[in-house]
């Protein structure tokens, strides 16, 4: 009862996931006086978890004790994982991707179940079909590429010059990046502002 109602109040336990702990046996050696009351069971630390957590057993009468062992507990729900390999530096679509029910509690390195995090964004290593997805594995991509021609953008309050660059490197949007103006042939810096167009202020 006690751990049905601790796992309750996990807001990550939702009717998608499947739960099942298991005790570990105490001690048969253990020599503990009968507690007159019913013994209280707790969480030492934090909350629990899915995987391996450690539970306590108290007897709060005068003389009681206190005792702790361990409870394995097994969440399975859908995570993401790859439906297709993905090259790196591609970007992540709905088709690249399908749910798998997995016990989350062995997922060290992490999960997601939210494609909204990572969809359109570019892979930064190669993703086989099958691998689990995290969130570490992409970054923003790149809106604008060395050596395309972009517009530069050139505008304050007062007026808006525009004129047509090189680009000189990579950029993600926000990115100040370095690009030629093809007219002067002078070396600025912009900022990638969409695809094709950087601007300077």
């Amino acid at each position: 009862m006690f751990l049905d109602t601790q796992l309750s109040k996990n807001a990550s336990v939702t009717e998608d996931v499947a739960v099942s702990y298991q005790l570990s046996k105490l001690d048969g050696r253990l020599k503990l006086p009968a507690c007159p009351q019913k013994p209280e069971v707790f969480v030492p630390k934090g909350s629990l978890k899915a995987g391996r957590n450690t539970l306590g057993i108290r007897c709060r009468a005068n003389k009681g004790w206190t005792i702790y062992s361990s409870v394995t507990i097994k969440l399975v729900k859908p995570v993401l994982v790859m439906a297709q390999s993905l090259n790196r530096g591609e970007r992540l679509t709905k088709q690249h991707l399908r749910y798998q029910k997995m016990d989350i509690g062995l997922l060290h390195q992490g999960y997601l179940s939210n494609p909204d995090l990572v969809l359109n964004k570019q892979a930064k290593r190669y993703l086989s079909a099958g691998a689990l997805v995290n969130p570490r594995f992409f970054e923003a991509p790149d809106l604008v590429k060395r050596g395309e021609i972009v517009k530069i953008q050139a505008k304050s309050s007062s007026f808006q010059i525009s004129m047509t660059g090189i680009a000189l490197m990579n950029g993600k949007l926000g990115q100040n990046i370095r690009v030629k103006n093809i007219a002067s042939k002078r070396i600025i810096q912009a900022r990638v502002a969409k695809p094709g167009l950087v601007t300077i202020f």
